[in-house]
């Protein structure tokens, strides 16, 4: 504002005429500063914030003011502005650090949690945008280091825009694969990047360009970064962040490469995992077949056990870590007749007391197979229980009711009924 604008003004209508709409929230400073008129009283620590418009700065300042109680002026008041922003923006820095620590402390911890069976890219997306704001989108990708064949993991962001982008490549874009073969660079070094190639480059040039940068200017995008997933230069995919044009510049880069970090290491995990649970179910699919060698009489019998106990453990809408103890107790629950003669479980006549007696034990000797084993599930105890039954008329130790476990009354009732 000119001197000569504001000297002998009415303060009350020049603050609505050309001060209110310039501060965060016109209408509370208003409130505020008529307050001291109408009252005459003193306000401490009365902060304004000064929104940034054309060449007009963010600006935080506080206010005070004081009556004049004497002389030429009496009734009117002493006011002063001190500019507080840099103040305000070191707070704001400070809050903001608190808040990407906090972060990174939960993720962590969630990370080590994470359940079986939860999309762990979808999760990676949703903390991202947390750490980033709702203005952006978010893509996952997967690298299969054998094939090089790149798999759109998760795509978080698009909201209305689904059907359209859906449209535009023909399909939705979780799930679409690209050879990634000499067709592109990766900087693999854990560090963000500013891409400069669009969408065009990030879709490796197998979508027309012209409707690529259709598809930039329909989502409003600005910038694009590429984050690589890597662990000890070991490369296996990446994270692709789409700023929109309303949103400012990432201020919190290091903590964002420090979560991305933090998400490698727990996509190795559950790779790691799956890959030792795909060993496991082979060396369970083995043992399966072992057994039904031994007794061609009950072939496929594991199988349609497994079927109906999971099945039912699913209806009683068991947790998943119980439902798969089921699965691979049920595959195998048989094991221990690999201990029997062969012309006792092909015997075509009724069976005498004394074989009989040696049938009964199958269920110990699987117990005694399989206690060994870290499953990380009861799996060997599910195998000795599965022929006890609720009134103690069961076989090998007579349990009787809860004293049996719930997942070894499943695997009996599905071992009976098949």
């Amino acid at each position: 504002l000119q001197r000569e604008k504001v000297i002998g003004k009415d303060k009350r209508k020049l603050i609505k005429k050309n001060i209110q709409h310039i501060f965060e929230d016109p209408d509370e400073f208003i409130r505020k500063v008529f307050a001291t008129y109408d009252n005459n009283t003193y306000i401490e620590n009365f902060e304004c914030h000064v929104l940034p418009e054309g060449k007009r700065k963010e600006r935080w300042l506080e206010h005070w003011s004081q009556p004049i109680k004497s002389g030429l002026y009496k009734g009117g008041r002493i006011e002063h502005y001190y500019d507080i922003t840099k103040r305000k923006q070191a707070e704001e820095k400070e809050k903001e650090h608190h808040k990407n620590i906090e972060l990174l402390s939960k993720t962590a911890m969630q990370f080590v949690e994470f359940p079986q069976g939860k999309d762990i890219y979808t999760f990676i997306g949703e903390k991202l945008r947390e750490l980033i704001g709702k203005e952006s989108y978010i893509v996952i990708n997967s690298v299969d280091e054998e094939t090089s064949i790149s798999t759109i993991r998760a795509v978080l962001g698009l909201g209305k825009f689904t059907d359209k982008i859906a449209k535009f490549l023909g399909r939705h874009p979780v799930g679409m694969t690209f050879n990634i073969e000499d067709t592109n660079q990766f900087y693999a070094d854990g560090k963000m990047h500013l891409y400069e190639e669009g969408l065009y480059g990030i879709l490796l040039k197998t979508v027309p360009k012209v409707l690529c940068k259709s598809m930039e200017k329909l989502m409003n995008v600005k910038k694009i970064y590429i984050l690589d997933l890597v662990k000890k230069r070991h490369f296996f995919g990446s994270v692709i962040i789409f700023l929109k044009e309303s949103t400012s510049d990432l201020k919190n880069k290091q903590t964002i490469e420090t979560f991305i970090k933090q998400a490698s290491i727990a996509i190795q995990r559950r790779q790691a995992e799956e890959r030792l649970k795909k060993t496991l179910d082979a060396t369970i699919e083995t043992m399966s077949k072992i057994i039904e060698a031994k007794d061609p009489y009950t072939h496929g019998h594991q199988h349609r056990v497994c079927q109906l106990a999971t099945r039912i453990a699913q209806e009683m809408k068991l947790p998943k870590d119980k439902i798969e103890g089921i699965r691979i107790a049920s595959l195998i629950h048989d094991i221990g007749k690999i201990g029997l003669p062969a012309e006792i479980l092909s015997k075509p006549t009724k069976l005498i007391d004394i074989e009989f007696n040696l049938i009964k034990g199958h269920s110990q000797t699987g117990y005694d197979i399989l206690k060994s084993i870290d499953f990380s599930y009861p799996v060997a105890n599910i195998v000795l229980q599965h022929h006890e039954r609720l009134d103690g008329s069961g076989y090998p130790n007579n349990l009787k009711g809860d004293e049996i476990l719930l997942e070894a009354r499943i695997l009996g009732v599905a071992d009976v009924v098949e």
